[in-house]
């Protein structure tokens, strides 16, 4: 018995602080892991309630030339509020409608005008929407690198048979609106805190919606519009 020893309290001291130090690396590693996921979780939500909504922009962006040397993009656009014309179908000469896209407070939504008169390429369309509906809620302009933040809507002229650098003043002006022949359009959206338990995820995305336009005309006095 004299031969049994036992730890001294300095051993025990010792043996005690690195196991709270192994433990709380371990606790660490763990919430660290957790933030990542987590942070994971919330941007594939902006992710995925975003891109649908810019791919739809892109779509009936991509779709609004209906007659030829129509101008898609309309007078009074502005940085936050896009007015154009859409339709789709089959028809020979469509019907179109008007759609307003702007962005309210955080909110993008979108109201559509039928035409009620008018001839191509010069439609007229009603004051009162027929249908108004919200697109997409937590929006706010988006912050590219590089370019900082930017507009949610820039519209580009031809400059010399290519699309110009430089986007047109707003809001467009009938003569402007004529000369549109791409629409960037870029937004930020936040992750849906309620359900993802984060409210600082932010996912930017940005795409262009190019019109056809005609090749470079010798003639200087001419205007390359869109819908060529």
């Amino acid at each position: 018995m004299r031969d049994e020893r036992g730890f001294t309290i300095i051993e025990l001291m010792i043996t005690t602080a690195v196991g709270i130090g192994l433990m709380l690396s371990v606790f660490t590693i763990i919430d660290i892991s957790m933030n990542n996921s987590a942070s994971v979780a919330a941007r594939v939500d902006a992710n995925q309630r975003a891109r649908p909504v810019m791919q739809r922009l892109m779509d009936e962006l991509h779709s609004a030339c209906l007659a030829a040397n129509s101008a898609p993009v309309l007078a009074g656009s502005t940085e936050s509020s896009i007015s154009f014309q859409h339709q789709t179908g089959s028809a020979v000469t469509p019907v179109p409608e008007k759609h307003v896209v702007t962005l309210t407070g955080d909110t993008l939504s979108q109201s559509e005008y039928p035409r009620n008169g008018g001839t191509p390429p010069d439609w007229t369309f009603s004051g009162t929407a027929s249908s108004t509906r919200q697109l997409l809620a937590g929006v706010s302009q988006a912050e590219l690198d590089p370019g900082g933040i930017v507009p949610v809507f820039r519209y580009y002229g031809d400059s010399g048979g290519t699309v110009s650098t430089t986007p047109l003043p707003v809001p467009l002006i009938e003569t402007n609106a004529k000369q549109v022949v791409q629409v960037t359009v870029a937004f930020a959206v936040e992750a849906d805190s309620a359900a993802m338990g984060e409210d600082d995820e932010v996912v930017s995305l940005t795409d262009s919606a190019v019109f056809r336009f005609s090749p470079f005309s010798e003639d200087p006095t001419k205007v390359n519009g869109p819908c060529a």
